[in-house]
């Protein structure tokens, strides 16, 4: 159910997106505020921003979870639609980010830390994180590679015939 504010506001920003410019810049720059808020304000009050974790249904406060989550998803989509230089790579990402939702909970995360727990460095929570992230996003990107080539079945539906 989580997921489903997200897929609402993707077509929301879309519709967006397609209007003039004067709003897309209105969009980024109260986007960044919050944004940027999303990162300092848990440092500060970090009793009032709870960790959030989706696997055990925690998400803390739910007006503050959705404001910076999504917050963070609308600067992510405007700086990608800026840099056309990574449209590939963003397109590839973008037509298979079923499979990303699908998966990256279960399988690709847990894997990502299982990796990183058996380095025997020390790297302190945020530098493991990002190599968490990293990690993920290889493993992500070879699962998306096996299941296109696959079992593609599982991802396209059949049309039906014109009559």
């Amino acid at each position: 159910t989580v997921g489903v504010v997200f897929i609402y506001f993707g077509y929301l920003l879309f519709y967006l997106l397609q209007q003039r410019k004067s709003i897309i810049v209105c969009l980024f720059c109260v986007g960044l505020v919050i944004a940027i808020c999303s990162f300092v304000l848990p440092i500060y009050w970090p009793d009032f921003f709870k960790k959030v974790d989706l696997v055990s249904k925690s998400i803390g406060n739910p007006m503050v979870f959705y404001l910076f989550a999504l917050s963070n998803c609308l600067i992510i989509v405007l700086l990608c639609k800026c840099f056309s230089l990574f449209h590939k790579l963003f397109g590839f990402w973008g037509k298979n980010s079923l499979i990303v939702l699908a998966i990256h909970m279960e399988i690709s995360i847990e894997l990502a830390y299982l990796l990183i727990s058996r380095i025997p460095v020390s790297f302190g929570v945020t530098i493991s994180s990002i190599l968490a992230i990293i990690i993920e996003m290889v493993i992500l990107f070879f699962i998306i590679l096996l299941i296109n080539k696959s079992f593609r079945f599982l991802i396209v539906f059949p049309r039906k015939k014109k009559i």
